[in-house]
């Protein structure tokens, strides 16, 4: 899965309150051993919600030539 910074993902949003599908703008990445782990995005008042790999639905790549 190739995410960079800047691009834009739908993912599965679960928090303590709802579960729903959310579309952001990836702030972050986080890697383990070099591989994608997590990715940070701005979400329900938070500046770095982590979101698994296994739940996002869609990417959108943006910008870049």
């Amino acid at each position: 899965m190739d995410i960079q910074k800047g691009d834009r993902i739908t993912f599965r949003a679960p928090t303590r309150y709802d579960c729903r599908t959310a579309t952001r703008i990836v702030s972050g990445i986080v890697r383990d051993r070099g591989k994608l782990h997590r990715v940070l995005v701005r979400y329900h008042g938070h500046k770095n919600f982590r979101v698994r790999v296994g739940e996002i639905f869609d990417i959108e790549k943006m910008g870049g030539s």
